[in-house]
């Protein structure tokens, strides 16, 4: 169960109902449960949404911004492994573990401050900072708070 104070919550029937429901909605989209059916590694391929890029002889980078930017990372490092990543860069109010290739940055949410904007040039400095061209592969993570 998701909820740590399920047991003071959960006092009908009809309430455990509705936890056990929304525990498993809220299961279903952490990142934990969900990447590693969207993005495989096969024989130097990536695979996302069916198609398949070659990473033979690219660098790899990761980019992301979002509350969940770091668990995404985090996916992505297991899925991919670290020795594939080059290097990269996530910005998030949320810090929930340890990532060894992906540095993350703090920003607020929802309103961006100082942290974020600073987090956000660093992103955009990301391309002079290893020379990014068309032969290397970004993946960019997205979650809620990215919009700010």
């Amino acid at each position: 169960m998701i909820f740590s104070n399920y047991n003071q919550l959960a006092t009908s029937k009809i309430r455990k109902d509705i936890l056990g429901l929304a525990s498993c909605g809220i299961e279903s989209v952490l990142p934990k449960n969900f990447m590693s059916q969207a993005l495989k590694l096969s024989n130097n391929n990536l695979v996302f949404d069916g198609e398949n890029y070659s990473i033979a002889g690219k660098r790899i980078f990761v980019l992301g911004v979002g509350k969940a930017s770091v668990s995404m990372g985090r996916e992505v490092e297991k899925i991919l492994g670290v020795k594939n990543i080059t290097a990269g860069l996530v910005i998030s109010n949320i810090y929930n573990g340890n990532l060894q290739k992906i540095e993350v940055h703090r920003g607020s949410h929802p309103v961006p401050d100082s942290h974020s904007v600073s987090g956000s040039d660093k992103i955009l400095k990301f391309k002079d900072r290893f020379n990014l061209n068309e032969n290397d592969l970004i993946i960019f993570l997205i979650s809620g708070g990215g919009s700010s």
